[in-house]
């Protein structure tokens, strides 16, 4: 019965290709390149017109129909998601209509695998994953590395990244922003020869991502991610590359806490046994597009990624009654379970909650749909989140210029990586271990729904 469902699984998908090709005559936009020229006109015109393929909720499609120019569409296998072409420069159209509706990011992907597009992503085996243990076993390490974290570092990053005029994935200001982070985390790194940081380019817009990466030890080829997106933008009468997105809460907080992250763990001397990326992505306001770029990147390479962190709005405290919210929808169940358990046990006096944010709401959702395992922990419940985002209001003062709240991720990153990053032998340890690597694509969405 296996092989005669994963037979009629592959005919469904090649019949939808064959179909989509012969709707789509021209297959050379799926993957359409802009020169360095265009780079250059695009940080001041914008984006160039040239057409993009996104997929998103089904249910939205009509509400943009008369905002946007759709010039195709069609439904992925399962009808829960619309793959649509229209002009790259409505984009921000397609985020702010999202953002208004919902008050959240993202809601749609950029595509350039059109076959898992359209099989909605649940028939492509997953990535291969080792068995992961999540032990809790490092104790004095953590609690000392909670000593060093500073507030004043984290709300003088966020004041710095809000000094620039919007950090655009086609603005200038937005790639100054991401080569001054790579200069920073570099400087931060400049003493340990495990450390190493590069810019990760994208063929289609000229903002970068950066990753940083911390060669493990005994375990390096085993791997752990931590990032949030190092992008912004705000509507507005200026053009999109020109208006003014500070961009505080989102998302230099989550950077922020990332960047306190690896600097409290250089300054303790951590070593850690499994090797750990730290990324700020490009262009994740406009259909994650750069989380999706490394994510598949990682796919195609066989990079071993255990586990992966996602912070993306880390210091607006919305939710009074909560101080972190686990989006259970298009995350890991395992480890959004490991991560609540490090903040029992290192934070017990906060008060956690569960949300969903909905469909690709943020970059964790590129790294889910390449089989990996990812979780994002939220600084309120999605309904209280920051109502200043994507506007020139999203300053630290709406956070009452204070870090505080970041401190919280900070903290449960540094958890995290201590005790997933560190080789546990010899040790009394608690010990949850996932074997199910099988419904890693249940996890994905339908488990979620379950809590519901």
């Amino acid at each position: 019965m296996v092989h005669i469902h994963k037979g009629y699984v592959l005919i469904k998908i090649m019949l939808s290709i064959l179909i989509f090709m012969n709707f789509w005559s021209c297959s050379t936009s799926f993957e359409s390149r802009v020169d360095e020229s265009s780079y250059k006109n695009s940080l001041v015109a914008g984006a160039e017109d040239k057409r993009v393929i996104i997929s998103i909720d089904s249910q939205e499609v009509s509400a943009l129909e008369n905002q946007v120019n759709i010039s195709h569409k069609q439904m992925s296998l399962n009808g829960e998601k619309a793959i649509i072409e229209l002009p790259e420069s409505q984009l921000e159209i397609i985020s702010e209509h999202i953002h208004k509706k919902t008050k959240r990011c993202g809601g749609y992907m950029v595509e350039t695998d059109l076959p898992r597009a359209l099989a909605d992503w649940k028939i492509l085996t997953p990535v291969h994953m080792i068995e992961t243990k999540y032990e809790i076993s490092q104790k004095k390490m953590v609690e000392e590395s909670f000593t060093k974290v500073s507030e004043e570092k984290i709300r003088n990053t966020i004041v710095h990244l809000s000094k620039y005029n919007n950090r655009h994935y086609r603005s200038q200001s937005g790639i100054d922003s991401q080569k001054w982070l790579k200069d920073h985390w570099e400087e931060i790194g400049r003493n340990n020869n495990k450390i190493s940081v590069e810019e990760f380019k994208h063929d289609t817009y000229p903002q970068p991502s950066i990753i940083l990466t911390w060669e493990g030890t005994d375990k390096k080829n085993e791997v752990i991610v931590i990032g949030g997106h190092g992008d912004s933008i705000a509507r507005g009468s200026s053009g999109s590359t020109r208006n003014r997105a500070p961009g505080a809460d989102d998302n230099a907080s989550g950077i922020s806490s990332v960047t306190e992250v690896l600097r409290v763990l250089v300054e303790t001397n951590f070593k850690p046994s499994r090797t750990i990326k730290f990324m700020s992505y490009a262009a994740e306001e406009v259909g994650l597009r750069g989380s999706q770029d490394i994510a598949k990147n990682a796919y195609n390479n066989s990079l071993n990624v255990i586990g992966v962190l996602q912070l993306d709005m880390t210091n607006f405290k919305g939710s009074p009654n909560y101080d972190v919210v686990f989006m259970t929808d298009y995350t890991n169940e395992t480890q959004n379970n490991f991560l609540a358990k490090l903040l029992k046990t290192y934070q017990p006096d906060l008060k956690v909650h569960y949300d969903r944010c909905g469909y690709a709401c943020s970059d964790h959702a590129s790294w889910t749909r390449w089989g990996f395992k990812s979780s994002i922990p939220f600084e309120s419940t999605f309904n209280s989140s920051n109502h200043k985002i994507h506007t020139h209001q999203d300053l630290i003062d709406v956070s009452g210029n204070s870090a505080d709240h970041a401190v919280k991720f900070t903290k449960l990153a540094l958890s995290y990586l201590i005790e997933l990053g560190t080789s546990n032998s010899d040790t009394d340890t608690e010990t949850d271990t996932d074997t199910d690597t099988d419904t890693d694509t249940d996890t994905y969405e339908n488990k979620s729904r379950r809590r519901q």
